[in-house]
């Protein structure tokens, strides 16, 4: 009779699913670029009616320029505006958003 090395079948046990963690809405904007996220606080800005960096971007650059009162479409409330906000649609000062987005964080308190 012959001789035969015979190899027991192994079958490794199932491996176990591994589960992922759902990315946040914060690592959304962690990975977003410079341009996506001024895109998406241009949004929340509209939003709100008013954001953080127009009021900083404001009183660094527009406070000096002429304003007229009057509302944003969608948003009830009076607001002041500044002349140089309608200068051809485009602010002569720059853009807000890349102003602000490239400013040293501030510490929270």
């Amino acid at each position: 009779m012959p001789f035969s090395y015979k190899t027991p079948h192994y079958t490794p046990p199932p491996m176990p699913k591994i589960k992922t963690r759902q990315k946040t809405n914060a690592d959304r904007i962690r990975a977003m670029s410079d341009d996506q996220l001024r895109d998406f606080l241009a949004k929340v800005e509209n939003e709100s009616c008013e954001s953080v960096w127009s009021k900083e971007f404001s009183k660094k650059f527009c406070d000096s320029c002429p304003t007229v009162t009057g509302k944003i479409e969608g948003c009830n409330k009076e607001m002041e505006f500044h002349e140089c906000e309608f200068a051809g649609g485009k602010c002569p000062h720059g853009n807000e958003l890349d102003w602000w987005l490239r400013q040293p964080a501030k510490e929270e308190t």
